[in-house]
């Protein structure tokens, strides 16, 4: 085992991975799924100097693949591990925690350079797939924009709060209060109340009749018999509105969803990194060409794990205030809209009638309007959203 060193007296630790282009980088595969069969592998462990690179990884864990024999262990103990590689393409398997004992803290050295070009492999790839996804996206977005929904949505809630103020309101409540239940509070009659309740009148009675006439007059008055029906409340659940956001102060905004729009659509201008930003490092003191480029190297691999960040962040979002925007299609289906109308014949004093696809709604008065979802409605497809968080996300 050798002593441990520091990144800069680690020889060939700028060799293989610090030459390698992004190009490079993007057509080299940094796992393996057949470590055993790879060629040069050898089962010896090859003397301390020089030192390998780690050249690939492997993890077979959660599956049913037999364990893997490393240079250390000299038994098949792993499912994970890597693939080391000397300077003279000798390949060798290490289990995930052998590699330390053999070079100590060298190997720490060694993985992080590995893993660093494979994260960077990864973020090239899934920036290249942001930017061949782009033009498609871009046209999703622009179809977004003057989705119909839009202004239906709003005009409905509308149409609702305002001219069916008290059902709004009511339902509001059963958000607030219910989360969301239809509760029915129903009065039944409870023939075991009545029955308990002539018991206890007769032993009332006849205890009295016991008392003499002093104490019937001064201390205890004639027992009456119990008052009739007596009723109990049953508690039903009526149903559950689908629509967490519609009835409450945190719906469908539009302001926000365009806003959405508008930063997804600064994608396809801003999809290189910023080289005034690079260039800062330059206009710092003298740096070593290797150190420079390693600068440049972190900052764009920041850059680029911002940006898909950012984007999934967006994405997410967007998917947000399209489901608030569909939940008019949750709540103005027939069982649902039974449900509500029995649940508001039973606590409002209009009628509830379900035609259709629609609320009648009959005042007092004789009045009779229509609450309804316009057969129009259409909802936003989310498949261009799907796509582009597919392909920004995929490493292929």
């Amino acid at each position: 085992m050798t002593r441990a060193h520091g990144r800069a007296e680690l020889p060939g630790l700028d060799g293989y991975w610090s030459r390698l282009s992004d190009e490079e980088l993007l057509a080299i595969s940094f796992s393996t799924s057949d470590p055993e069969n790879l060629p040069g592998l050898v089962h010896a462990l090859p003397p301390p100097e020089p030192l390998p690179i780690v050249e690939q990884a492997y993890d077979f864990r959660g599956t049913h693949h037999a364990r893997l024999r490393c240079v250390q262990c000299n038994r098949p103990i792993h499912l994970a591990g890597f693939v080391l590689k000397t300077p003279d393409e000798r390949r060798f398997l290490v289990g995930h925690n052998c590699g330390e004992v053999i070079y100590g803290t060298n190997f720490n050295t060694l993985r992080r350079d590995f893993e660093a070009k494979r994260n960077r492999a990864s973020l090239l790839k899934r920036m290249r797939n942001l930017r061949a996804a782009l033009p498609a996206f871009t046209q999703c977005l622009a179809m977004l924009r003057r989705h119909p929904s839009i202004s239906a949505y709003r005009e409905l809630r509308t149409r609702f709060s305002r001219h069916h103020a008290r059902l709004y309101g009511a339902l509001e409540m059963a958000y607030f209060n219910d989360n969301g239940n239809l509760i029915i509070y129903n009065k039944v009659r409870d023939p075991d109340a009545e029955k308990r309740a002539d018991a206890q009148y007769q032993t009332d009675l006849a205890n009295w009749k016991t008392l003499a006439k002093s104490q019937r007059k001064h201390r205890y008055a004639l027992p009456q018999p119990p008052a009739k029906p007596i009723f109990r409340t049953v508690v039903e659940n009526a149903g559950r509105l689908p629509t967490p956001t519609f009835f409450t102060t945190k719906p469908f905004s539009s302001m926000d969803y365009h806003a959405l729009l508008t930063q997804l659509e600064r994608l396809s201008s801003s999809d290189e990194a910023d080289e005034r930003f690079l260039s800062l490092y330059q206009t710092k003191a003298k740096l070593h060409k290797s150190e420079l480029a390693y600068r440049k190297s972190t900052a764009t691999d920041a850059y680029m794990n911002q940006v898909l960040f950012q984007t999934n962040t967006l994405l997410r979002k967007l998917e947000e205030q399209i489901q608030k925007l569909a939940e008019p299609v949750r709540l103005f289906r027939a069982p649902i809209l039974h449900a509500l109308c029995r649940w508001a014949n039973a606590h409002l004093p209009n009628e509830y009638i379900v035609f259709g696809r629609a609320i009648h709604v009959t005042d007092p008065y004789g009045h009779v309007d229509a609450l309804e979802l316009p057969n129009d409605f259409v909802v936003p497809p989310l498949d261009g959203i799907e796509a582009f968080r597919a392909a920004i996300n995929s490493e292929h």
